[in-house]
């Protein structure tokens, strides 16, 4: 309600939402500490996914956990003096660790044969138990990427990880522009290909996207399909309850949706 507040009286002020900055010293404190932090997470994505292009998420937690302090008071007036310093010294860092790290992983790629893909710009969403924020991909650090020679990047640009939100305001073309302009004829990937419609697939393709990835929507076809085979008690018919019986609809199911999604993305016999 504070966000909205703020959002109504001021449409285009950036905001930062920044989690709690102590270290919760008992296992009470840390659980109400991390539903406090999952509340303000939630508020965060839900404005990205609405649309909001100036509201940014800080785990001030993990900053100090990084820093190793357990108070943010600097002078005893001011709670968030050395909560901001930390946010900043901690975010140079992150970027410079990235850089280096990723300068070593194109080496040992290239060394043996692989290729490197790149991510500028958290996609929203959850994805092997890591929650990305959604922030969009800032165009001039695509381009510092791409300059250290990964193979594909991929730009967050409103998309996340898992199911869209009703209220999801869409991609961000414009952002997506900005990156093709920086990064030329690098090889641009977009995740969270899930539910985005067909149309907008289109036009990311016509930017620069060469590479999309789906994978909720196979896990939803394929649950679809294996509840169906069981809810119709066919498990319960002769050795239906063989996994590869039981498994089959939904192997069928991925075969399925997987092939539509090659028609509506161009792909086929393209491999």
């Amino acid at each position: 309600n504070v966000f909205k507040t703020i959002r109504k009286s001021h449409p285009d002020i950036p905001v930062i939402i920044m989690s709690m900055t102590d270290i919760p010293r008992t296992k009470a404190a840390y659980e109400n500490t991390m539903k406090r932090r999952d509340i303000i997470l939630n508020t965060y994505n839900n404005a990205v996914a609405a649309g909001d292009k100036n509201v940014y998420f800080i785990d001030g937690q993990e900053i100090f956990k990084l820093a190793g302090y357990t108070d943010c008071t600097v002078d005893g007036c001011h709670p968030n003096d050395l909560g901001f310093w930390c946010m900043g010294q901690a975010v140079i860092k992150a970027i410079e660790e990235n850089i280096e790290k990723t300068k070593e992983i194109i080496a040992l790629a290239n060394s043996m044969g692989c290729t490197v893909e790149a991510e500028v710009g958290a996609i929203g969403g959850e994805e092997d138990g890591v929650v990305g924020g959604g922030e969009v991909a800032d165009p001039k650090e695509c381009k510092l990427i791409a300059s250290l020679g990964v193979d594909m990047l991929a730009a967050g640009i409103g998309n996340i990880h898992g199911k869209y939100p009703e209220n999801w305001a869409g991609l961000q073309f414009d952002v997506l522009a900005a990156v093709q302009e920086k990064t030329g004829d690098l090889p641009l990937v977009l995740h969270g290909g899930t539910g985005i419609p067909d149309d907008m697939i289109k036009k990311a393709i016509s930017l620069g996207v060469a590479k999309i990835n789906v994978n909720t929507e196979c896990q939803l076809a394929f649950a679809e399909a294996t509840r169906k085979y069981i809810e119709a008690g066919k498990d319960l018919e002769g050795k239906g309850f063989d996994p590869r019986k039981l498994l089959a609809p939904g192997f069928e199911a991925i075969k399925a949706t997987v092939k539509e999604k090659m028609e509506i993305f161009g792909s086929i016999n393209k491999a």
